[in-house]
């Protein structure tokens, strides 16, 4: 991967998020975040988190070592709502 590409990402995401959210339904999105293993990555990775926190909902970034903690909760939310 490079620079340019996770920048691309960051506001390709950007742009579909303001796209819903002009749709005026409100809604929360959790983003699970990849941090690069090239060191040299590690500033666009840090640009392209900026660039995401301008998203104009609710929103929550997971890291990769928290996604098995965050889907168990989910799960159970999910389970919760089901009732």
């Amino acid at each position: 991967m490079e620079a340019n590409s996770i920048i691309d990402k960051a506001n390709g995401w950007l742009g579909r998020v303001t796209s819903l959210v002009d749709g005026g339904e409100p809604f929360k999105l959790n983003i699970l975040l990849g941090s690069p293993q090239d060191e040299r990555l590690k500033s666009a990775f840090v640009k392209a988190q900026n660039i995401m926190h301008k998203m104009q909902c609710e929103h929550d970034f997971i890291k990769e070592d928290e996604a098995e903690e965050f889907a168990e909760k989910f799960r159970i939310e999910i389970e919760a709502h089901k009732g």
